[in-house]
């Protein structure tokens, strides 16, 4: 629904209300996304308990800047096997500074769980990656032998060829989280996995958007946020 209207959320952000307390109030807040949560856990609920036994989440998603796919995971070695069968950059510590992930919640349930961000939003290219990552995704956990998956080797060349030149691994070293959400903006131009340098002006924030925003080190770019919504400002990395 909130894509539909190009932005992030309708009421509440649906990626970081997936905790004990929040699904204990279920829907009585009246929110879009507390509704098509409850949908989205009967549904998955439903599949868990056909088939008892630990679970693949391939969590889909997509940014609002520009930037090649890659991977998000609580650092376990189950998920580094399905992570890193992708091809494509794999972010460690996301879940450290960001919380009330469908992702946190599977995971810390025992499933194997990873979070895929294919792309922008709009760009076609989006759902070749999503598609690629769930063929790839499929053999690397068993369920699909890799002779009857069709064109897996397309699907695998697709990806590394989005992620060449960028390191295989990274980790959080900053969030900048949000202070005013009227007043925050990013400076045009930025995407994903840009190296950006210490002290360069990031975006504007707090009231009026009259805080300039420059990190206190360099690093290489993750979501820098360009739609109006969300507490996530810009992450900073750095390869391991």
């Amino acid at each position: 629904a909130a894509l539909a209207r190009g932005t992030r959320f309708v009421d509440r952000d649906l990626n970081r209300i997936w905790t004990e307390e929040e699904l204990a109030r279920g829907t009585e807040d009246g929110s879009a996304e507390s509704v098509e949560r409850a949908e989205l856990r009967d549904t998955i609920e439903a599949r868990l308990a056909a088939h008892p036994g630990r679970a693949l989440f391939l969590d889909l998603h997509s940014t609002s800047a520009a930037g090649p796919p890659f991977a998000i995971l609580g650092d376990t070695l189950a998920n580094r096997e399905i992570a890193f069968s992708f091809g494509i950059p794999v972010v460690l510590g996301l879940e450290e500074n960001v919380h009330g992930t469908l992702l946190e919640y599977y995971g810390e349930r025992g499933h194997v769980a990873v979070g895929l961000e294919g792309g922008q939003h709009d760009e076609p290219t989006t759902v070749d990656h999503h598609e690629s990552a769930l063929w790839v995704a499929l053999v690397a956990g068993g369920l699909l032998e890799e002779g009857r998956a069709p064109e897996l080797g397309l699907h695998r060349a697709r990806l590394a060829e989005r992620a060449r030149g960028i390191p295989p691994v990274l980790e959080i070293l900053h969030r900048h989280e949000v202070r005013d959400l009227a007043g925050f903006a990013m400076e045009p131009g930025f995407a994903n996995f840009q190296p950006v340098e210490a002290g360069r002006l990031m975006a504007r924030d707090g009231p009026g958007g009259r805080a300039e925003v420059r990190p206190a080190s360099g690093g290489i770019l993750l979501m820098p946020r360009y739609q109006g919504q969300g507490l996530d400002g810009f992450f900073v990395t750095r390869p391991v």
